[in-house]
């Protein structure tokens, strides 16, 4: 009996073997070479050389799309997958898809490198607040050569940017405002509002 199990066993992993080989190489990029943008970042004081990956133009969503998949979504159980496009000049929704699902909690988040955003009601009642890393400033570290072990960090701009925003329907969103906090206490810097409904 127990010989059998073995031989069942090693069958499975066999078997699991040959499945995994015959499945097409993940590393591989999706989308074509041409589509990909690619930026040099100016080299930290160290020499090391940088390279961030912009992601491919994609067309703005139709207002009204948008209003239909926000208002189809905002009730309890359901959540709004929102991508948004930021370069220096403006902010755009490019695309919006509705599921069932509830958000999850994070703590607060504060200094450089996050955005902050209110989520507000068509009554203008903010129904949410949240912070997420910032699409259009890209942290880079690397080993101190003066400090070995040590790391520095440096903070890039970036001319653009792709967030996707998780929008629970509790939140009944019609407008995202987002900010980032300044060096004054509780001081906030607008970078924008997108207008969902």
């Amino acid at each position: 009996m127990r010989k059998r199990i073995v031989i069942a066993l090693g069958l499975v992993v066999l078997g699991g073997a040959l499945w995994w080989r015959s499945q097409p190489e993940r590393t591989q990029p999706t989308e074509p070479a041409s589509e990909r943008t690619v930026a040099t970042v100016p080299a930290p004081a160290n020499g090391l050389k940088q390279v961030a990956t912009a992601a491919p133009e994609v067309p703005e969503m139709s207002s009204v799309e948008l209003a239909r998949v926000v208002a189809e979504n905002a009730r309890p159980g359901r959540m709004v997958f929102v991508d948004f496009v930021f370069t220096p000049e403006r902010i755009a929704a490019v695309r919006a898809e509705g599921a069932a699902g509830r958000a999850k909690v994070s703590g607060p988040r504060h200094g450089a490198g996050w955005l902050h955003y209110d989520v507000f009601s068509p009554t203008q009642m903010r129904t949410l607040t949240g912070a997420v890393p910032d699409p259009l400033r890209q942290r880079f570290e690397y080993e101190d050569e003066t400090l070995p072990g040590a790391l520095r960090s440096t903070v890039v701009a970036r001319e653009r940017g792709v967030l996707a925003l998780r929008l629970p329907g509790e939140a009944d969103a019609a407008r995202v405002v987002f900010y980032r906090e300044t060096a004054a206490a509780g001081g906030r810097e607008l970078v924008g509002a997108v207008t969902l409904r």
